[in-house]
């Protein structure tokens, strides 16, 4: 009977039975707000982090490097048992 994480290895060789491997699935995401990029110049809109700070709690947008240090922790050893989690950057909102 399988278990939540196993998964079964099928051989290309047909002479060689299926072998049931233990896989440790970690999935977890990152949920950005605002952040200044250059996606919002591309967009038609290069004002748009600072006009939308005044909504966000912490009074300003976000920083990509903000972002990436979020991402960098969940692939990192510190976070080596958080799975199903969404973390927030985006100031509050």
């Amino acid at each position: 009977m399988p278990v939540p994480g196993d998964t079964l290895k099928i051989s290309p060789h047909r002479r060689e039975r299926p072998v049931r491997v233990l896989v440790h699935v970690r999935v977890n995401a990152v949920a950005p707000g605002i952040t200044r990029t250059d996606i919002h110049a591309l967009s038609g809109q290069p004002d748009r982090p600072e006009r939308a700070a005044g909504r966000i709690p912490l009074g300003r947008p976000g920083e990509p490097d903000e972002v990436a240090a979020a991402i960098a922790w969940l692939l990192g050893a510190d976070a080596s048992y958080t799975t199903g989690a969404v973390l927030r950057v985006g100031g509050g909102l």
